[in-house]
C-alpha cells in the first residue's frame, strides 16, 4: 500500500469535543465505584453484601440496556437517544440526594446504569466513526485514554470530596460534571442516524458469535478490575491506610494515560498481540502485588 507521507487529520473539532464529552461523563461513572459502597456502609448502615451489589446492579443494567441501544436509535434516532439518555443520567445524580434507604439507592443505580449505558454506547460509536482508517489504533487509544482518565480521576475526586465535604457534595459535583459533558456534546452537530436492524427479538441480533471468546476474556479482566475499584477504599481502610486509596487512583490515572498513548501506536505498527498479552501479564502482576504487599508503597506500585 502506497503512503502519501501525509497523516490524515485525527483531532478534528468534532472528535475533540466527543472525547471531552466522554471524559466528563466517565468521571461520575467511576467516581461512584469506590464511593457508593462506603456510603452504604457508613451512612445507610448496609451489609457488606449490599455494598458490593450496589455497583453490580448498575453494571447489570448497563449490560442489559447497552444491547438495546441500536433498537432505540432505530426507532427514535441516534441524536434523540443520546441526548435523552445523557440528560437522564445527569438527573440520576441528583436523585441520590433524596434516597434514604438501601432499596432506594439500588433502584436509582439501576436506572442510572441503563441511562449511562445507552449514552456511552452512542458517544463511543460516534467517536469511532470519526477516526481515519489509517489511524484506527491511535484514535481508539485516545478514546480509551479519556475513558481511563475519567475512570481514574473520578474515584480520587469522589473519595477526597466525600471526606472533606460529605456525600451530598459528591452527588452535586457528579451532576454538574456530567451536565458539562452533555453541554459539550450539545455544542456539536450530532448526526441523527437510524441504524437498520432486524425486526423482532433474537439472540443472533443481540450477540455476535465470533466476539464471544474475546468478550469472555474481557469479562474476566473486568471482574478483577471492577473488584479493585469497588473495594480498594474499604481495603485501604482495613489496612489503616485510608488516605492511600485516593492516591491509588491518581497513580492509576497517570500510568493509564501514559501507556495508552504508547500502546495505540504499537497496535498500529506491531498488531494486537504486542499490546494485549503484555497488558494482561502486567495487570495480573499488579493484582498479585496489591494482595501481597500491604503497605503504602505496595499499593501505589500495584496501581501503576
Amino acid at each position: 500500500m502506497a503512503h502519501t507521507g501525509t497523516k490524515e487529520i485525527l483531532w478534528s473539532r468534532t472528535f475533540t469535543l466527543t472525547t471531552l464529552g466522554m471524559f466528563f461523563l466517565f468521571i461520575p461513572f467511576a467516581l461512584y465505584l469506590p464511593v457508593m459502597p462506603v456510603y452504604l456502609l457508613k451512612e445507610l448502615h448496609s451489609s457488606m453484601e449490599a455494598a458490593g451489589a450496589v455497583n453490580g446492579i448498575f453494571l447489570i443494567a448497563a449490560v442489559l440496556f447497552r444491547a438495546q441501544t441500536a433498537r432505540l436509535e432505530a426507532r427514535f434516532g441516534s441524536r434523540r437517544v443520546l441526548l435523552a439518555s445523557g440528560f437522564l443520567f445527569v438527573a440520576t445524580n441528583l436523585l441520590y440526594l433524596s434516597a434514604t434507604t438501601v432499596t432506594g439507592v439500588m433502584l436509582i443505580r439501576f436506572f442510572s446504569g441503563a441511562c449511562f449505558a445507552v449514552a456511552n454506547t452512542g458517544i463511543q460509536a460516534m467517536g469511532s466513526r470519526l477516526i481515519p482508517r489509517s489511524r484506527t489504533g491511535e484514535g481508539l487509544a485516545y478514546i480509551t485514554t479519556m475513558v481511563l482518565a475519567g475512570g481514574a480521576i473520578g474515584p480520587y475526586i469522589g473519595l477526597s470530596l466525600s471526606q472533606a465535604s460529605g456525600y451530598e457534595a459528591v452527588f452535586v459535583f457528579s451532576a454538574l460534571v456530567s451536565l458539562l459533558g452533555m453541554l459539550i456534546l450539545c455544542s456539536m452537530k450530532i448526526p441523527d442516524e437510524r441504524p437498520q436492524i432486524q425486526p423482532g427479538f433474537s439472540f443472533q441480533g443481540l450477540y455476535e458469535g465470533k466476539a464471544v471468546p474475546v468478550s469472555l476474556i474481557v469479562l474476566v479482566i473486568a471482574m478483577a478490575y471492577g473488584g479493585v475499584l469497588t473495594f480498594v477504599a474499604v481495603y485501604a481502610a482495613e489496612l489503616q491506610l485510608p488516605a492511600v486509596a485516593s492516591y491509588f487512583f491518581v497513580v492509576m490515572a497517570i500510568v493509564s494515560v501514559a501507556t495508552r498513548l504508547i500502546t495505540g501506536r504499537m497496535y498500529d505498527r506491531f498488531g494486537p498481540d504486542a499490546t494485549i498479552y503484555p497488558a494482561i501479564v502486567s495487570m495480573a502482576a499488579g493484582l498479585l502485588l496489591l494482595g501481597c504487599i500491604q503497605s503504602t508503597a505496595g499499593m501505589l506500585w500495584a496501581a501503576a
